[in-house]
């Protein structure tokens, strides 16, 4: 009789349990969200004020995209988990 292989009836419960909390505390998906998020309202902040001032248009869209995706980037790795799940409870669609 063929005894079956020990390897393939073990339970993966508490390595899944591993995989998904390395996961949820990954420092680089917050790096991203945050980025994300900074660089949307950035070049949003830098294109009301190209508004303004027409010459530096450009500049200004440019620079607010940078200075609020290194910002966001920032507040996202700073802030960890807390950021993230408070992405996903207040702007779901954006997540």
């Amino acid at each position: 009789m063929i005894e079956p292989d020990s390897y393939q009836n073990r339970d993966d419960s508490d390595l899944n349990a591993k995989r998904n909390s390395a996961r949820t505390e990954d420092p680089v998906v917050n790096l991203i969200a945050g980025g994300l998020l900074g660089s949307v309202g950035g070049a949003g902040l830098g294109f009301s004020v190209s508004l303004a001032f027409t010459g530096w248009a450009v500049v200004a869209f440019f620079a607010g995209g940078v200075a609020g995706g290194v910002l966001g980037m920032a507040l996202g790795y700073f802030r960890g988990d807390g950021f993230t799940e408070w992405l996903k409870e207040n702007l779901w669609r954006f997540w």
